[in-house]
């Protein structure tokens, strides 16, 4: 059965929150695009800060857990990305 965008939106707004929350020191920028991407419902691409690279694994391995985890709960495939974001140049 396909799943309605309504559903995608909602779970990749819970599994971007809860992103958020456990790394709120990080400063980090997620967003989602809904299917699509390798067979994916949800795709999350994050952005770390360069100053935090050396967290990279801590953010990786957090969003290994939580793509099983909103499985589970919502039958939502998601998969995500995690990349250093570009330092402004002024």
């Amino acid at each position: 059965m396909a799943k309605s965008k309504r559903h995608l939106r909602k779970t990749a707004t819970a599994y971007i929150d809860e992103l958020k929350a456990r790394f709120a020191d990080l400063n980090l920028e997620a967003e989602a695009e809904l299917g699509g991407f390798e067979g994916f419902d949800v795709w999350i691409r994050i952005e770390l800060p360069s100053d935090f690279e050396d967290r990279i694994d801590d953010v990786i391995y957090a969003t290994t857990e939580l793509n099983f985890r909103f499985w589970d709960e919502t039958g939502v495939s998601t998969t995500a990305t995690v990349e250093e974001k570009e330092p402004v140049h002024g």
